[in-house]
């Protein structure tokens, strides 16, 4: 029951001290910008400095966007510049992988040379070569 009770009063100081942090920031900020805040405010200069601020901000966010536009197209340029040369090296393998399927396949169903039981890997490799085996 004492150890709830200190965390209450530790809550309700943290609360107090929080509200009091903030109106003492607050209240410096507030005497530090009321001088802009007045300069701002004048009548006579109700309309004067509103065209170059928002032309200055309208160009910043049209480069940004330019930017962003850029930057998009150059990255997707690489990536279907890297996709094509994919094509290309897939095409130009295709053949030679299509061939040594099928002399793996004629090797391992018709093939005469393939000996009962299990080839030893160099058996094999002189059959895919077409070497005559010494012991054959």
């Amino acid at each position: 029951m004492a150890n709830r009770m200190s965390m209450a009063t530790l809550k309700r100081w943290w609360r107090n001290t929080r509200t009091q942090s903030y109106r003492a920031i607050s209240g410096w900020l507030r005497s530090l910008l009321r001088p802009l805040f007045r300069v701002w405010n004048q009548p006579q200069n109700s309309r004067s400095g509103f065209v170059l601020p928002t032309a200055a901000l309208l160009l910043l966010v049209v480069s940004w966007v330019i930017g962003a536009v850029l930057l998009r197209t150059i990255n997707r340029t690489e990536q279907v510049v890297g996709i094509r040369e994919e094509k290309v090296i897939y095409n130009a393998a295709t053949p030679a992988i299509d061939r040594a399927k099928a002399k793996i396949e004629y090797m391992f169903t018709q093939d005469t040379r393939l000996p009962a039981g299990v080839p030893s890997e160099e058996r094999l490799y002189e059959m895919m070569l077409n070497k005559a085996s010494a012991g054959a």
